[in-house]
């Protein structure tokens, strides 16, 4: 059984390998234009778009960057085309809402054994 470190540690080298594919599959799928799709944002850029916001909090709070300008660049600048584009703009939360959200989240559910 994996101490509680050991666990964040490994949850976070599997969160950076499936980042590492995730950024495999982008330059598979743009063919180097701006989105998944190519270069309109489309239906899997939605569905991955609305995990940004929360992907930077999770960085910030764990103190590694998941969605790194050197490890995966093509998410990196994906997520900020997609973060800025005007279709979505309006709707991306704003991350210091988020973090103070998840604080607390965090602060009631610690200790929960689940």
């Amino acid at each position: 059984m994996l101490s509680e470190g050991e666990e964040a540690e490994k949850m976070k080298g599997d969160t950076i390998e499936a980042l590492g594919r995730l950024e495999e599959v982008f330059a598979a799928t743009s063919r180097g234009l701006g989105f998944f799709g190519g270069e309109r944002i489309g239906y899997l850029d939605m569905c991955l778009g609305c995990f940004v916001p929360w992907i930077e909090v999770t960085s910030r709070m764990g103190g590694v960057d998941l969605i790194d300008e050197n490890r995966t660049p093509n998410l990196f600048r994906w997520s900020r085309r997609f973060n800025s584009d005007p279709a979505v703009e309006e709707f991306v939360p704003d991350a210091e809402n988020l973090m103070a959200f998840a604080k607390r989240f965090a602060a009631k559910f610690k200790g929960v054994k689940l």
